[in-house]
């Protein structure tokens, strides 16, 4: 029964092209920016979480220099945006697409 489980989820997604000159400065104008994706993989939910956290962890140990290093709270996307964790999650069946990206 394993073996025929997958999952496939959709995220949409609205913000901006330019970046703010400070984390503290806000976007005057409304998001002109919208990207839809899609995560999928033939692994059952829980074991494509096990699959995520360790290849999170490693690339934490071995990527430390990418990623920010201010402190603070980040979102995945902050956090791993410059190291190659996509790239370690497509290599183990998680899959990442982009299947639209728009610009107003």
């Amino acid at each position: 029964m394993l073996k025929s489980m997958n999952f496939n989820v959709t995220f949409k997604a609205r913000g901006w092209t330019e970046k703010l000159a400070e984390p503290t400065n806000k976007h005057t104008d409304r998001p002109n920016k919208k990207v839809i994706t899609k995560v999928s993989s033939d692994f059952p939910t829980y074991e494509a979480t096990s699959i995520i956290a360790i290849l999170s962890a490693i690339t934490i140990l071995n990527e430390a220099d990418k990623m920010p290093d201010n402190g603070g709270v980040f979102t995945p996307g902050a956090a791993f945006g410059k190291t190659s964790l996509i790239e370690q999650m497509n290599k183990h069946n998680i899959k990442f697409e982009i299947i639209s990206s728009t610009v107003k």
